[in-house]
């Protein structure tokens, strides 16, 4: 007794060691699903950043570009027209400005001398400036002179006060010798400008910099937010072209690449909690396996059945789980588009698995409340076909689902049995389920209800491959369940194997008897026999089945000799 019982606290170390290990296993699990989540909320943060950065620097490079070919006119002219006035120019100029209102004023520089401004009020000091005597601005001409192309400069402390982008643009006349005449200069004004595209309205959402002064690039000086935005790998960098060289833009979240802690505590909560359930049950489960191992040394027939009973349900249990852990990494994964057929689909198919799970819950609580005798029964006087007419409606979803059609032949319209009409319902819906799985789409399952001597008989007649032999013996087994065919294959139920042993116990408790025989046409029929407790009126009919083989019958202790 001392050794069995240091055997038992052995296994009790043991049970809990798994059940602990269980649980670091799951919290290691939910730790990883939650950094995924991370992860994935960081990429999304990134694609928006993307977005908005995008965005913007397609509206900088839309607006250079409109405002540079809005003067390309004025510049055909002075190329053909060396001697333009000032008048002429400020009709160009004027034009151009009411189409780009951050500009700050347009000139022409003859011989790189500022010669023509518009306006000229307020800008009167500009004019006579020497380009290649202003060391801040000498180098942008000379680059625009040699390249033959529109350079930018800036941004650069104006003569008129605040700062700008200077717009450089050579001309050359329309001579044989392609003469140089001067530089077209546009100052743009930069508040006004990063208003216009944007710049002050995105600095609600993002942090923002901007680097390149003098259209030099990556390498460029940063003239506009924190440089340090540049030096962190994860902030988006985009390049902005311009005429010659460009400028790179920076950009990160406002409040930084942070994700949602609210969401990973949840997530955190739930998946822990739902880790500490399942270890919990596990090691109940593994408390109980130990519980029935020391009544195995009792009863090797009580050992056969726990060990059965263990075997299958965890077969049972591990396919809805995976069809559920499935479903989930996929809709986790950002993969698959919300709300989406594929999304939709993959939800329906947790949830169905979800319901699965519940049924097998149920028939193992029925099954156990009947092994122990504590299944209460809320007997009264009960119409048959009441019963009936109720379980149809319970399937006749289900059974439009396959596209399978049950009819009903009652000839026991006024059959009373006394009965608890939940479990004689309960055992008329295992019959039908088992039907439907097992009839081929398109097809019609027979429900019928008739009255010989002092029985009422109901029986469900599918249109499937019927019974094989050597399962006959043992159809109403716990377990037991008859192979799909690939058509049937399809049709994915809670199937515990345990509905045909239940049905079986519930109907001997009610005093009557079950079982199933093969029809000579194909398919099977189950039927079950209840002791008529009154008859109104109706057909009492022998229902002769000669034609039927005793040896493809079976019901429990009574081999339905009613039917010889």
């Amino acid at each position: 007794m001392d050794k069995l019982a240091g055997t038992f606290s052995g296994q009790s170390k043991t049970i809990l060691a798994l059940s602990l290990a269980v649980l670091v296993v799951l919290c290691t699990f939910v730790y990883y699903a939650v950094q995924l989540d991370k992860t994935n909320q960081r990429a999304h943060l990134h694609e928006q950043v993307l977005a908005q950065a995008g965005d913007l620097r397609t509206r900088m490079e839309y607006e250079i570009h409109t405002t540079l070919n809005l003067t390309l006119g004025s510049l055909v002219y002075v190329a053909s027209h060396p001697d333009i006035t000032q008048d002429e120019f400020a009709q160009f100029a004027k034009e151009i400005m009411q189409h780009a209102p951050f500009i700050q004023n347009l000139g022409l520089a003859k011989d790189n001398v500022i010669s023509h401004i518009y306006p000229l009020k307020g800008n009167e000091k500009a004019l006579g400036l020497r380009y290649l005597d202003n060391p801040a601005q000498a180098g942008a001409v000379r680059t625009a002179i040699e390249t033959g192309e529109t350079v930018i400069a800036g941004p650069v402390d104006l003569v008129q006060g605040g700062q700008g982008f200077i717009s450089r643009i050579p001309i050359f006349l329309n001579d044989p010798d392609n003469s140089y005449w001067g530089i077209s200069s546009i100052v743009v004004k930069v508040e006004p400008f990063f208003k216009q595209v944007g710049v002050f309205d995105v600095t609600n959402t993002l942090k923002i910099a901007l680097r390149g002064k003098n259209s030099s690039g990556a390498m460029g000086e940063v003239f506009y937010g924190d440089a340090r935005l540049f030096d962190n790998p994860d902030n988006v960098t985009l390049s902005i072209p311009l005429p010659v060289g460009s400028w790179m833009l920076a950009a990160a979240p406002k409040l930084g690449w942070v994700t949602d802690r609210s969401r990973s505590l949840i997530l955190y909560t739930t998946g822990f909690s739902i880790a500490l359930l399942i270890s919990v049950l596990i090691n109940t489960l593994m408390v109980k396996n130990a519980a029935l191992k020391r009544e195995e040394r009792k009863a090797v027939l009580a050992s056969e059945h726990k060990n059965r009973f263990f075997t299958n349900m965890t077969h049972e249990l591990r396919t809805p789980l995976t069809a559920i852990y499935g479903s989930i990494r996929l809709l986790d994964s950002g993969k698959v588009a919300v709300h989406s057929a594929t999304w939709k689909e993959l939800f329906n198919n947790a949830e169905r698995n979800c319901q699965r799970l519940m049924w097998i819950v149920n028939d193992i609580l029925d099954l156990k409340k009947l092994e122990s005798g504590k299944l209460e029964y809320h007997m009264a006087i009960e119409s048959i076909g009441n019963i009936v007419n109720d379980a149809l409606d319970e399937v006749r979803q289900f059974a439009e689902q396959f596209h399978i059609d049950i009819t009903l032949n009652n000839d026991a319209i006024h059959a009373m049995v006394n009965a608890d009409r939940q479990r004689i319902q309960q055992v008329v819906v295992n019959l039908l389920s088992n039907a439907i799985k097992f009839s081929p789409a398109d097809s019609i399952v027979e429900i019928s209800i008739v009255v010989k001597a002092d029985w009422v008989y109901v029986e469900v007649a599918d249109r499937g491959t019927g019974i094989a032999k050597e399962k006959m013996a043992t159809i109403f087994d716990e377990f037991a369940q008859a192979e799909q065919s690939s058509e049937n294959a399809r049709k994915i139920t809670a199937s515990t194997g345990l509905g045909l042993s239940i049905s079986k116990q519930l109907v001997e408790d009610h005093g009557g008897d079950i079982g199933c025989y093969n029809q000579n046409d194909g398919g099977a029929v189950f039927f079950f026999k209840l002791p008529v407790a009154m008859i109104g009126y109706g057909n009492r009919h022998q229902n002769q089945r000669d034609d039927i083989d005793a040896s493809d019958r079976i019901a429990p202790e009574v081999k339905i000799a009613h039917y010889q």
